[in-house]
This record gives C-alpha cells, sequence and structure tokens, in this order.
C-alpha cells in the first residue's frame, strides 16, 4: 500500500472465514483467533448494560431490518430489551452491524481504533484514516488486557483494514512489537495514487473490485450454508417436538420443509464446489428456488400446535437470518456480474492498444475466457 505512514506498518490477514473484525480483535487481545465467543458475549452485555449510549450509532441498516423483524422500538424499557434482544442475535449471527462493533469494541477495551479505508474513484485510489474513540469511561478489567497492555504507554491502540467488502485485516508494525511504538495515524490523512492513463486506472480499479468481491461472495456463501445448516436442525428439533407432543399429528408438511432445506444446500449450493465455482449462478438460482418453503417454515400450520416458545423463536429467528444473508449474496453476486462485464469491456479496449508488451497483451488475451463460466450469473 503507497501510503508514507504505511512504511513502518504491514498487513497482517486473519486465517478464518467470518467475523473478520472480531478474529482480528482477538488476535490482537488474546494472541490468536480462537475466543470470538469470548469478544461476542463480552460485546453482546457492553451494549445491552448502554443502549442509550449506543443507539444512536446504530446504522440506517440495522434500523431497516430491526423495523422489518421487531418492529418500532419505542423509547423505554421495554424497547431497549427489545433493540438488545435484537442486536445480540446480529452480533451472534455474524450479520452486517455497520459500525457498531467499532464502537462497542474501543469503548470497552478503553483503546483507540484506527480504520483505514481504500476507495477507488474514477481518476485515482484514496485511502484515509477513521478513528474511533471510547463512548464512556470505564474501569479496565485486568483480566481483560490487550498482549502488550503491561509495557505499552497510553499511546497504545489498534489499527485495522477495512476492505470495500466490509471484510477486516491487522494493521500492525513491521519491526516493533506494539503499536505505541508507532506514531498515531493523522485524521483523517488522505492520500491518494494516480495511474498513468485512463485505461490503466479503470483496469486496476475493476480488477481489486473483481477480487474484493470474489472473497465476499466466499464468505457470504458459508455463511448462508451455515445458517441453512442451522434452520435444518431447528427443523429436525421442530419435528422431534412434534412427535413428542401429538403422535397423531400429520407431520409430513414439516418433513418437507426439513427436506426442502437440505435440497437447497445440495442441489442449490454443493455444485458450486463439484464445478469449481462455475456453477455459482445456478448455486444461487437453487437457493432462490429453496426461499418459498424457507419462508413457510414459520406458518400458521406450526403455531396451531402446542410448541414450545423458545423453538418458534429460534425458528423465526434462523428463518430470518437466512432470508438476510441470501439476499445479500444475491446483491454481491449481481455486483460481481456488473464488474466482470466491466472487465471483459477494458480488456477489449485495451486489446486494441499497439503500446503493450508481449506479456501484458498475453494477460489481455487471457482475461475473457476467465470471464466467459461467469455470464451464467443470474
Amino acid at each position: 500500500m503507497q501510503r508514507t505512514d504505511m512504511r513502518e506498518r504491514t498487513i497482517d490477514c486473519v486465517e478464518g472465514k467470518g467475523d473478520s473484525l472480531l478474529r482480528c480483535i482477538s488476535r490482537e487481545i488474546f494472541g490468536n483467533e480462537k475466543n470470538i465467543g469470548v469478544l461476542k458475549e463480552i460485546l453482546i452485555n457492553e451494549f445491552k448494560e448502554n443502549v442509550k449510549i449506543y443507539r444512536p450509532f446504530i446504522g440506517e441498516e440495522i434500523r431497516r431490518s430491526c423495523l422489518a423483524c421487531v418492529g418500532v422500538v419505542e423509547n423505554n424499557t421495554g424497547g431497549f430489551k427489545k433493540l438488545s434482544q435484537f442486536i445480540k442475535e446480529r452480533i451472534e449471527d455474524d450479520l452486517p452491524c455497520d459500525e457498531l462493533l467499532l464502537w462497542l469494541t474501543c469503548t470497552y477495551f478503553q483503546t483507540p481504533l484506527y480504520v483505514l479505508r481504500v476507495t477507488d474513484l474514477d481518476t485515482s485510489t484514496v485511502s484515509s484514516w477513521t478513528e474511533y474513540t471510547q463512548l464512556r469511561r470505564r474501569k479496565r478489567d485486568q483480566k481483560k488486557k490487550t498482549t502488550f497492555l503491561k509495557k505499552c504507554s497510553s499511546t497504545y491502540f489498534i489499527s485495522l483494514l477495512e476492505t470495500e467488502g466490509k471484510q477486516y485485516c491487522r494493521i500492525v508494525p513491521k519491526l516493533k512489537s506494539c503499536n505505541c511504538f508507532l506514531e498515531i495515524p493523522s485524521i483523517p490523512s488522505v492520500e491518494s495514487v494516480q495511474c498513468h492513463t485512463q485505461q490503466d486506472r479503470t483496469l486496476l480499479k475493476t480488477l481489486r473490485n473483481v477480487d474484493d468481491l470474489l472473497e465476499v461472495a466466499c464468505v457470504r456463501l458459508n455463511e448462508l450454508l451455515h445458517t441453512c445448516r442451522l434452520l435444518q436442525q431447528t427443523c429436525d428439533d421442530l419435528i422431534n417436538e412434534f412427535e413428542s407432543r401429538r403422535k397423531k399429528t400429520n407431520i409430513a408438511t414439516t418433513t418437507g420443509l426439513s427436506s426442502g432445506v437440505a435440497g437447497v444446500i445440495i442441489a442449490g449450493i454443493g455444485l458450486s464446489a463439484v464445478t469449481a465455482g462455475a456453477s455459482l449462478g445456478l448455486s444461487v438460482g437453487g437457493i432462490v428456488l429453496g426461499t418459498v418453503g424457507g419462508t413457510v417454515v414459520a406458518s400458521s400450520k406450526i403455531r396451531e400446535s402446542v410448541l414450545n416458545k423458545g423453538t418458534i423463536g429460534k425458528l423465526e429467528r434462523y428463518q430470518n437470518c437466512y432470508e438476510e444473508r441470501l439476499e445479500i449474496l444475491k446483491n454481491v453476486i449481481g455486483e460481481l456480474k456488473k464488474h466482470l462485464m466491466k472487465l471483459e469491456t477494458s480488456s477489449e479496449e485495451m486489446l486494441a492498444n499497439p503500446s503493450y508488451t508481449g506479456s501484458e497483451f498475453a494477460y489481455l488475451q487471457s482475461l475473457p475466457g476467465i470471464i466467459l463460466p461467469w455470464k451464467a450469473l443470474p
């Protein structure tokens, strides 16, 4: 990354997929990525105990989803409880939380966060830092110290890189053991990189977008698969509850729903692995066909039975999670297809440019063949 303040820094990518922000924080605080569950519990309790403080920092995406799932949240104890439960489930299910997790993290650990974001404009690539500081003062929990806290001065901070796909990596010193040995990033410290020609600029921007979107698509697909498994398990639990409470109930419908979810996983998503991703368009199509089955899960037939309220709540939760993840994946696929078509157009224009070397020309010639399998995307 061509920034003056990155000369002494490097990017440390997380190993696992999903929960990329919490994986970064876990590695920063505990030295590994194995404490995501602990962090989720900490941040959920932090929000629950201070809803009034954090409510103004809830983004529009969460507000819209909250309105659709739980309705209007009143400014009272009951409303705060409902909002806390909604945020709790989003954090547990790794659904988008806008910047809320950043505010929760820097406040709970009383440590400033600096997030570097890179944006591709029409004429240049611009990068800038954003600072997140604690929203309230709290006494440090001696059991939750960061790895370097004992030897760090008051200048300790956490620095992260956020991609356009909202994935995170740590930014760490190249040669030092801790950020406290480096200067705090200047805010906003905007820097830009220019390309030699507009054609180069367009190709670089499109390639970067495709790369980001492919990574995001893999993450979102894994998340959708995980949600499908949770939904299927909940359907299995529902069947068992039916059998134990109403032995004479015809549970064929419910069994069909469970099988339907399994069918989505096998027929819709499984093809992607077999064809090395070329049939991702068919995968999404298979998932879309299963949406009807997923939507019927919490229907009136189930409600007519005397069921455990917790089972119904869990079913509705995973159904909403399934539908939101499906919509997110469809949007990512749509953006990916758009940028791939743009990449094909750019490569064709550049092939007509006689100034490129033999190796560059061969690379440009290979792009249409790479793009071809993706034209089947819906």
